[in-house]
């Protein structure tokens, strides 16, 4: 669903109860401070709760370029009731799992522990909004680990080229790189940021396997926040062409087209034409039977294609990411060509049987994942989304051929966002291949 970033503070064993939970489970209430509470059931020992914050990296300015990087890394570290030793030792005592994830639009502060020790953890995710104290002396410890992040994310092609992406697509808001980049930034930047985003309207807070009344009772108790008026700005579609030399064999190209919102029918029909294109087969030792199985089948081992489908609040991208030799760059660009002009037909209704299947698959596979789904609700709740995942799902199995060919004229009608990286002389121009597959 979201491209994001996260990073584990303590990881302990856990038994995890699978089966399918249905939202109209959930029970949401709203404190008095405006702070949004919603809790599900989960069988088993184990308990989570996930603070989701809008507060990615879409909603920095000028002023607090790459604070929110920063401000992801600077959580469990000395708050005014604890310090960051004792943080980590007491959550190691109890057998937690304290953990966050920076996203474009939103940050999450997430827990995993035994149940029956919710009131502490609540109490610790709130420290962590409420009473962080952003310490000069251990800037250098969060400049450190951002540096480290920020250097491992410009050494992977892939990550690079998808940020490049998100750049030339939307510029600003969620044009700005979720890895801070060389810029001067101190503390007081941070704790700025943290103030725009650390509001009661901004933040939900999930609860998986605890009780609903006494979490809003806690909740009550530890977060005291005042909430101030923000100015969201809408996110427009821009696109473009970025090309950055790199001395390696392989060469990357990220091709990205506007895509749609979370939460609509069209994303939904975006995913079901993501599977019907993406090159990942699902059976051990299968080639698969995809477009994108079938233009890799043709390249050396070395190349990977893979088809992706973002959604965001109030816009989205989907393209593909190519990994391939130089020389055969070219070569690839073609056959994904071809491919996309392929769809100018109705594709087989098994083929829609099969892409439809996998993505209710996709779909119901996050629900086991705790801190996957607890991030998912948390973020369509706080985007005025509280669908039923049922209800998901059968939105999927509506979707025909005609839905298919709407999105389809939709997304490649749309001006292109390609980011090029290797050796540039072997590589091709946007003009040269990607503009002829858009829709008039």
């Amino acid at each position: 669903m979201l491209y994001a970033l996260r990073s584990f503070s303590r990881c302990r064993p856990f038994l995890h109860h699978h089966q399918l939970l249905s939202v109209r489970s959930i029970t949401i209430s709203q404190t008095a401070a405006g702070v949004t509470v919603a809790t599900f059931p989960e069988p088993g020992l184990t308990a989570g709760l996930s603070v989701i914050v809008g507060g990615g990296s879409r909603y920095e300015t000028d002023k607090t370029a790459g604070a929110a990087h920063y401000l992801k890394n600077y959580t469990f570290m000395n708050n005014k009731k604890r310090r960051a030793l004792r943080i980590a030792r007491e959550a190691e005592l109890e057998s937690a799992v304290l953990s966050r994830t920076l996203g474009y639009e939103y940050m999450s502060i997430q827990a995993q522990f035994l149940k029956g020790d919710e009131d502490y953890f609540t109490e610790i995710l709130s420290d962590v909004v409420c009473r962080q104290k952003y310490d000069p002396f251990e800037f250098a410890h969060v400049q450190k680990l951002v540096g480290l992040e920020s250097n491992y994310a410009r050494a992977s092609p892939r990550i690079t080229g998808l940020e490049k992406a998100h750049m030339l697509a939307f510029r600003n808001g969620l044009g700005n790189p979720l890895f801070s980049g060389p810029l001067k930034i101190n503390q007081s930047m941070v704790e700025a940021f943290s103030k725009e985003v650390y509001r009661p309207s901004n933040i939900v807070l999930i609860g998986r396997g605890v009780d609903h009344k006494k979490l809003l009772g806690y909740v009550h108790l530890n977060f005291d926040l005042e909430d101030t008026r923000k100015n969201e700005v809408m996110s427009v579609y821009y696109g473009g062409d970025e090309r950055l030399l790199r001395d390696s064999d392989l060469g990357h190209c990220t091709i990205a087209f506007q895509g749609f919102p979370i939460g609509t029918h069209d994303y939904c029909a975006a995913s079901v034409l993501r599977e019907y294109l993406d090159s990942n087969s699902n059976i051990k030792w299968s080639l698969g039977g995809s477009l994108l199985q079938a233009i890799q089948q043709k390249l050396s081992l070395e190349s990977q294609i893979t088809c992706f489908n973002l959604g965001y609040s109030d816009n989205g991208l989907f393209g593909v990411q190519i990994d391939a030799l130089n020389s055969e760059m070219s070569r690839t660009l073609n056959l994904y060509k071809e491919s996309i002009l392929s769809l100018n037909c109705d594709i087989s209704d098994h083929d829609l049987y099969r892409a439809k299947n996998l993505a209710k698959m996709k779909c119901t596979n996050a629900i086991h994942n705790r801190l996957d789904f607890m991030d998912y609700m948390g973020y369509r709740i706080l985007n005025g989304h509280n669908e039923d995942v049922q209800d998901i799902l059968r939105d999927i199995d509506t979707i025909d051929q005609k839905d298919i060919q709407r999105v389809v004229s939709k997304i490649f009608s749309s001006k292109p966002s390609m980011v090029t990286i290797g050796k540039l002389q072997a590589l091709p121009y946007i003009d040269q291949y990607v503009a002829n597959i858009r829709r008039n």
